[in-house]
């Protein structure tokens, strides 16, 4: 059956609450810091508090490959199921776990653990919704209707940041760092159980069931990926990285670095949450472009943008608040363009046999090893560089390395999938 505008609600629904429930972390880093790896150095604390961060990333590649294989052989819908199951246990444990003053090294010791459970649960299914939507979607359709995972994901980190805004906002500093900040975990707990819910909901893709049908399913959708689909895992994986590397700078650093620049938490987290909104919503709009005109001029676009205004950006930083905003939206505006293309331009390089598998990993390879580090890069950057506006060089030397991968890959808008 074709995805009907229910169905596209509740696997965006479900995907807002997988990454409200990831991102919230980020967004108590300073808190986390403060909790779970007391020192004497605050840069210290902050540096391991972001390599927790980056752990959880890490795990996305295996829970890419186990899920992805999952999905490739028994359906996209049961993979989809299974990951949001696993998400409430994190939630749970973080929820009314002791801290270090309470328990010692075991609290970190869990902490970590429980962000690699995350990490293997999102790894399986952010992808994996890309690859529902668009092998339900109609041909001239796919970007717009791919680009509400976008979306999804977005509306999650803006959630997450809003949460912890009102938290920071009702409750003060001394009490939110005590306990306000568990309130951020009850409520996606809450959220989880609705998210399971809707994605009980969804029917299986078109796609996979005619695979089905046709009883052209792999045994070993993975390893065979690997053999066939060489180029296409290239391509995705380089779009995956790029994408994330800006991601993860603009919506998830920049935060504790505007506070580490002397601004307040609450107004360095209204920043972010003004963008991440705008980055969210904006999705399907650029989506739809891509539509129109492909998937790699909106890329293209960015790539320039980066390359030539991402250094005046970071310094304008320093400038005050209203110089402030004009930084973040230089910086988010080609965020919105590669993301914007990227839910359906990556799916599509794959081969409907391999591409749970191929989405899932070539997304979980770059997101953890490229965007999932590089809050705790950007911070190390600083600290062995000394100026403030070192890590802008991360977004000015990936999008040069990005030139020629985008020239050579092939425009996937009118593929058939």
């Amino acid at each position: 059956m074709k995805l009907s505008k229910k169905h596209v609600f509740f696997a965006s629904a479900s995907t807002v609450i997988e990454w409200y429930d990831f991102m919230l972390f980020a967004y108590l880093t300073p808190i986390f810091a403060f909790n779970f790896f007391p020192t004497a150095d605050r840069a210290s604390s902050i540096l391991m508090t972001f390599g927790v961060f980056a752990a959880g990333f890490f795990m996305g590649p295996i829970g890419s490959m186990v899920m992805g294989s999952f999905g490739d052989r028994l359906g996209r819908k049961r993979a989809l199921v299974i990951s949001i199951l696993m998400m409430t246990i994190p939630l749970l444990v973080i929820a009314i776990l002791p801290t270090y003053n309470t328990i010692g090294v075991l609290a970190p010791i869990i902490l970590v653990l429980m962000r690699l459970v995350q990490g293997f649960s999102i790894g399986g299914s952010y992808g994996g919704v890309m690859v529902f939507m668009i092998e339900s979607a109609k041909p001239n359709r796919r970007g717009f209707i791919a680009s509400f995972a976008t979306m999804s994901s977005g509306a999650g980190v803006f959630l997450a940041s809003l949460v912890v805004m009102l938290l920071s906002w009702l409750i003060s500093d001394e009490g939110l760092t005590d306990w306000g900040w568990r309130l951020g975990y009850i409520v996606g707990l809450v959220l989880a159980i609705i998210a399971l819910i809707m994605r009980l909901a969804i029917p299986e893709s078109v796609s996979f069931e005619k695979l089905k049908k046709n009883d052209n399913i792999s045994d070993t959708p993975v390893r065979s990926m690997f053999k066939k689909q060489r180029k296409p895992l290239f391509y995705a994986i380089a779009l995956s990285a790029y994408g994330n590397v800006a991601y993860y700078l603009v919506l998830s650093y920049l935060e504790t670095h505007f506070v580490e620049l002397g601004y307040s938490q609450f107004f360095a987290l209204s920043v972010v949450t003004v963008f991440s909104l705008i980055f969210a919503f904006s999705a399907p709009l650029w989506g739809a472009f891509s539509d129109l005109v492909g998937r790699k001029p909106l890329i293209k676009v960015a790539i320039a943008i980066y390359i030539f205004l991402s250094y005046p950006a970071f310094m304008l930083m320093s400038m005050g608040e209203s110089y402030l905003y004009l930084s973040v939206a230089i910086l988010s505006v080609p965020l919105m363009l590669i993301w914007g293309s990227y839910g359906a331009a990556a799916p599509e390089l794959f081969d409907v046999k391999y591409r749970y598998s191929g989405n899932a990993l070539s997304y979980n390879i770059g997101n953890s090893f490229f965007g999932g580090t590089i809050p705790f890069i950007a911070t190390l950057m600083i600290l062995v560089f000394g100026g403030v506006n070192a890590p802008a060089w991360l977004l000015i030397v990936s999008s040069i390395i990005m030139i020629p991968i985008i020239i050579s890959m092939p425009e996937t808008r009118y593929k058939e999938v």
